[in-house]
């Protein structure tokens, strides 16, 4: 079984991955491409289409990362965030003003899910809202999707109240 969890930076996903207890391999695309990767500057450049193709040579393991969606995947679990409160997380971490807009945007305007659709089947897609979400909770919602015991949803979470209130 092959399966990813993405979403925007600061939803979750390696944190939650820490606590999923699972016979999967884990794989941290962050450092699964610092192994494999140069870096230029901060950002670290990746072709994902050498990204799909590496992992293609991959089987039994579930990967997070804010890329994960661009690799061939039995499901995929796609974290969301109000893009409010994904700011302060951001902020936090202590992004510049012009990363954490790029991100919130990104959220805001579904373009994880966007990629994801265009990618794979519908019926592999696991969207859900983390916003008010404790991690112990989203750990076991992702155990839940390896052990098929969650039915694949997308396209409930909608951001653009909070777009209008940028206005």
């Amino acid at each position: 079984m092959r399966i990813g969890i993405t979403g925007t930076p600061g939803t979750g996903k390696s944190t939650s991955l820490k606590l999923v207890d699972t016979e999967l391999d884990k794989i941290y695309l962050t450092e699964w491409c610092n192994e494999h990767y140069s870096k230029s500057g901060i950002e670290i450049e990746v072709d994902t289409d050498v990204l799909n193709t590496e992992f293609k040579k991959k089987n039994n393991f579930i990967v997070e990362g804010h890329l994960a969606h661009f690799i061939e995947l039995d499901k995929l679990v796609i974290l969301r965030c109000n893009p409010d409160v994904l700011r302060d997380r951001l902020a936090k971490r202590g992004y510049s003003k012009k990363k954490i807009m790029d991100n919130i945007e990104s959220e805001a305007l579904d373009l994880i899910l966007i990629e994801s659709l265009q990618m794979h089947d519908k019926s592999s897609i696991y969207e859900i809202d983390v916003t008010q979400m404790i991690i112990e909770d989203l750990a076991k919602y992702i155990e839940s999707v390896i052990n098929n015991n969650a039915l694949p949803q997308f396209g409930r979470i909608d951001w653009s109240d909070v777009i209008l209130g940028w206005y």
